[in-house]
């Protein structure tokens, strides 16, 4: 870099800039605080040393910035400091924080003279960065979000490394707006990292674009019935686009957080479809994007062959103070270290009221709880928790702490709590809490319960959140600051990406121009100043190689034998998932299997004993290329094994002939399979499935020969009894009182609120990994390897059987149902509102939703139709990203 610009590094800006830092953290704690050391000649040398700084790269911009922001903030009734802030900030590219600056700006024009050659820079600045949209939205982008722009509309294939507060997914959403609107026709594909996020997606989408374009959040070709259209896919849900699309190549394919490549079992599907995608579709346009990657370009090529631009900033709008705080024994002094940007350590202590030491390493809730009391009421803190209970039981504790926090009165909150009443149960500890402003928020929460969640937390109503690593998912709840007092996802490490993506939402540009991040920890087992200061760059490798690398002698050793064998014999359940897939692979995808070879640290004779040894497991198939190239994710010798017995036994004895509503056959699950009620044939398919797959084994965590230690076993039956009804369309409560029920009251028990909570949690991962997952994924292979047999009159007579996996995944045997939640909406919205569908007056499900009488449905479904786009006052009534 060019010496000129490193004035950030200059002994009296450092001196300023900190000093400045350590002033905002004195005054948030509550100190009348004014330093003696900030005099007038040494703040106009720093701003000068700033506006230098200011024309340097991103790490000297995003300084340079930070400084502008702390000079307002020292004092921000002086004009001279606001004016110097905005220039500071226009000239680093961050004109997008002037609203957080009053006076400024007055009908769109600036509100007084900046001198002569600073009105031409910052008129020019403005203007350079102003992009005007297609709906006449006027925005102005940061110099990153311009350059991205620019190369998106390039039609380039993108890869972004940027932080979470970079605005790199609203660029992109943005871009795909704009994209639909100027195409005549076309698909676009939005692949999020988890089912968490489709729906907030997916309704941001939809009410942006009704009458334009049809957001679907599972695949259904409707190419021939709309123009224009947008899925928004899980990588698992992009598995059937890429099995049945038989429409033109999408315009353009984006994948959030690409980071996911890398974690396990859904890191492999990741990586297959970011592989499939990019070598089926040549003229489609990639975009992938994570944050803080090391690389992006050279690691995804190592995945895909396409060539990618590569889009890296580590600025963002917002100042972040990240401190350390310690607490120390028998004392309420504690010990904080401030890490200041310039790269020094500010320590000092102050005086908390309480000590804390004890609770803390006791019982971290009664601490926290104590610990969050002392922020301010106006502003809004996330709470980090490694584990569900951990996050459930410190919110608890943070919504009873005595006199703090005052109670909320919006119609809102009684709506959710009305329905997490009926859906969940009265005991339920969120309901409970959420009248003093707190919730939690985790992977288990009810979709639309999740969704009031985020948008009563970003409307202010919910001030205080205790979150698991759902953020890390991409989650979009930013905070004034984040408290963090474990350095830990469950029983391991967070890694220090995993670190900087969770603190990376402290901070909102919307509401403030600075977030805190408070790392608290004990004497004697420090972690927080590590974390923070900790500089390690971040390649992302995907799952397969990564795997492949760190046990490939027991990869190669397994090769050959089938999975239930594999793990039954005590071998690690991901290298059993490895070993599955590369089989996999190397059976259907010959060059996809070369590809990860090369890649991985395998050396060239290892290289041929594999293929030696799979091509000799290949020859003993009867199994078609063609049906295992649609479940690449199952053992082909275990699908291979269901295939020759389908063949043995007869297609009759495989097919269910009776529908779900159906009062024909016996209802004894010895009968003949042709005579059996749909139930039990239906139990008498999935139990033989079981027998091949280790359907059970896997549901309750079968790892090198044995179980985990579960609260729960669920057997098969359970699965074939639990997988009924929810396709039956019984609500989470159902489930939630049955095991209560069985597990509790029959053992003579209490069902008090801890009770509640520990069944809600596993009731909805029950229905989420082992229902919507695990046994979907089986029956996929079932009805896929069946209909193999069907001629196409049979496959058109038997295909609302046959649809079995995704009426299990959606969660009804109602088609209509079904339908409706395809548009994306939720299972709980879905089911509610069908009933009033009519097929002769609403002629198709799409114009049913537009034309919805939302004053027919309760509050909080009707707030979440609204959101979306639907019901009849929506038509007319549509906003933008």
């Amino acid at each position: 870099m060019d010496e000129r610009y490193q004035v950030s590094s200059h002994e009296d800006f450092i001196k300023v800039f900190d000093e400045l830092l350590f002033t905002l953290f004195k005054r948030n704690r509550g100190e009348e605080y004014v330093s003696e050391s900030l005099t007038t000649d040494k703040i106009k040398k720093a701003t000068w040393l700033a506006s230098i700084a200011a024309l340097g790269d991103d790490e000297q911009k995003n300084i340079a910035s930070a400084f502008g922001s702390l000079l307002y903030l020292y004092d921000v009734d002086n004009e001279v400091y606001k004016r110097t802030c905005y220039v500071l900030q226009s000239r680093a590219g961050n004109i997008v924080s002037s609203q957080h600056l009053p006076g400024i700006l007055k009908d769109g024009k600036y509100d007084g003279d900046f001198g002569s050659l600073l009105n031409l820079e910052v008129v020019k600045r403005r203007i350079g960065l102003e992009k005007t949209f297609t709906d006449g939205t006027i925005l102005y982008f940061t110099e990153f979000q311009k350059r991205l722009w620019s190369d998106l509309e390039a039609g380039s294939n993108v890869a972004i490394s940027a932080p979470t507060s970079s605005g790199k997914s609203f660029v992109i959403k943005r871009f795909i707006l704009e994209k639909i609107v100027s195409f005549s026709e076309g698909e676009f594909i939005y692949i999020v990292p988890s089912k968490a996020l489709i729906n907030q997606v997916s309704n941001e989408l939809s009410k942006s674009l009704i009458n334009r374009a049809t957001v679907m959040t599972t695949f259904r070709d409707v190419s021939d019935v709309h123009d224009k259209v947008i899925y928004v896919l899980t990588p698992e849900r992009c598995l059937k686009l890429l099995m049945e699309k038989k429409s033109s190549e999408p315009k353009l394919v984006f994948f959030d957080e690409v980071q996911n490549v890398e974690f396990g079992h859904r890191g492999n599907i990741y990586e297959n479809i970011l592989y499939r995608m990019t070598e089926k579709w040549n003229t489609t346009q990639f975009v992938m994007a994570g944050p803080y990657i090391e690389n992006i370009k050279e690691s995804l090529e190592k995945i895909t062959d396409i060539k990618v631009i590569e889009h890296k900033t580590s600025s963002t709008p917002v100042l972040q103070l990240k401190a350390s705080i310690t607490i120390k024994p028998r004392s309420k002094l504690v010990d904080f270290k401030i890490m200041s940007p310039t790269g020094s350590n500010l320590s000092s202590e102050f005086n908390i009221g309480k000590a804390l030491y004890s609770k803390l390493t006791s019982s971290k809730g009664n601490a926290l709880s104590y610990i969050v009391s002392l922020f301010s009421k106006n502003e809004q803190n996330i709470v980090y928790a490694p584990r569900k209970n951990n996050a459930e039981r410190w919110a608890i504790k943070i919504s009873e702490e005595e006199g703090v926090f005052d109670g909320v009165e919006d119609e809102r909150v009684e709506d959710l709590s009305e329905f997490l009443s009926k859906e969940i149960h009265p005991s339920y500890s969120l309901k409970r809490m959420l009248s003093k402003g707190v919730a939690f928020h985790h992977g288990g929460l009810l979709d639309i319960a999740r969704m009031e969640i985020e948008d009563l937390y970003s409307e202010g109503v919910i001030r205080n959140i205790v979150c698991t690593s759902t953020l890390l998912q991409g989650v979009n709840l930013p905070a004034d600051r984040i408290v963090i007092l474990s350095p830990k996802i469950g029983e391991y490490e967070m890694s220090q990406f995993e670190f900087l993506n969770l603190i990376g939402r402290a901070g909102r540009i919307s509401t403030s121009l600075y977030g805190e991040i408070f790392c608290i920890d004990v004497a004697g087992e420090e972690w927080g100043e590590d974390k923070i200061l900790n500089v390690e760059k971040k390649e992302i490798k995907s799952s397969v190689l990564k795997k492949l690398d760190e046990a490939k002698l027991e990869v190669i050793g397994s090769i050959n034998i089938k999975r239930k064998e594999l793990i039954n014999s005590g071998v690690n359940l991901d290298v059993v998932t490895l070993v599955s897939y590369l089989r996999s692979q190397y059976f259907v995808d010959i060059k996809h299997f070369s590809k990860i070879m090369k890649g991985s640290s395998l050396g060239e004779n290892e290289i041929i004993e594999v293929k030696s040894v799979l091509e000799k497991s290949k020859n003993k198939l009867t199994i078609p290329t063609a049906l295992l190239s649609m479940n690449q994710f199952v053992d082909p010798l275990e699908q291979n094994e269901l295939y020759e017995i389908m063949i043995k036994d007869g297609v009759d004895k495989w097919l269910i002939d009776k529908y779900p509503a159906s009062k024909d056959g016996l209802k004894s699950e010895y009968a003949e399979f042709s005579e059996m009620n749909y139930y039990n044939q239906y139990k008498s398919i999935v139990v033989r499935l079981d027998k091949i797959f280790g359907i059970e084994d896997e549901v309750n965590g079968k790892d090198e020969g044995k179980f985990k230690k579960l609260k729960y076993f669920v057997s098969i039956s359970r699965l074939v009894l639990d997988s009924n009804k929810w396709m039956q369309g019984k609500p989470y409560r159902f489930f939630i009182d049955d095991v209560l029920k069985r597990q509790l009251e029959q053992k003579g028990k209490s069902i008090n609120d801890s009770k509640v909570d520990s069944v809600a949690n596993f009731v909805t991962a029950h229905i989420t990994t082992n229902l919507n997952f695990i046994l979907v994924k089986y029956l996929t292979i079932w009805s896929n390897v069946l209909s193999s047999f069907l001629n196409e009159e049979e496959k058109e007579k038997y295909a609302y059987i046959l649809n079995l996996p995704s009426m299990l995944e959606m969660g009804s045997y109602n088609p209509v149902v079904l339908e409706i939640m395809s548009y994306g909406i939720n299972r709980s919205t879905a089911l509610e509102i069908a009933r009033f569908y009519n097929a002769d007056r609403d002629k198709t499900v799409e114009l049913f939703l537009l034309n919805l009488n939302l004053n027919r449905v309760s509050a909080l479904h009707r707030k979440y139709l609204e959101k979306a786009g639907y019901g009849k006052s929506n038509r007319t009534n549509q906003s933008s990203l």
